[in-house]
């Protein structure tokens, strides 16, 4: 649970902001979210963005020039535990001329893998983040 509610706290803005995304959040946790950012929109604005110029007081800013929403890097690394057999499954895309890596997903399975891949898989429960 805590774990859960730091990511909210860090990717609120995110979360909110995609609606596929804040679907998967209870009613609660989409209340916190909201409350969160209220909160560190008064405190941010009161500490910092005042003083600064018009163009950068806003947190919630995307442009090409600033992009002030932190989103979760889909490239960093997790571990999952594999629910049912899955068969062979590509795990990157064979990059710099490289053949794909393929990995045979089989029940029971512990990987350390880039999160990106496995997303539909942990979506749709043939995985599970351990």
């Amino acid at each position: 649970l805590r774990v859960r509610l730091g990511k909210i706290q860090r990717f609120a803005l995110h979360i909110l902001g995609d609606s596929d995304i804040h679907s998967r959040l209870s009613d609660e946790e989409l209340q916190f979210a909201k409350q969160f950012i209220d909160l560190e929109a008064e405190h941010l604005q009161r500490a910092a963005l005042s003083k600064f110029p018009k163009v950068y007081q806003s947190f919630t800013e995307q442009s090409a020039d600033a992009d002030m929403v932190p989103a979760p890097n889909l490239d960093s690394f997790v571990f999952c535990r594999v629910e049912r057999d899955l068969g062979d499954f590509q795990l990157d895309d064979g990059e710099s001329g490289a053949p794909p890596e393929v990995a045979h997903l089989a029940r029971g399975d512990l990987l350390a893998v880039r999160f990106a891949p496995i997303q539909g898989l942990l979506e749709r429960g043939d995985v599970q983040l351990v």
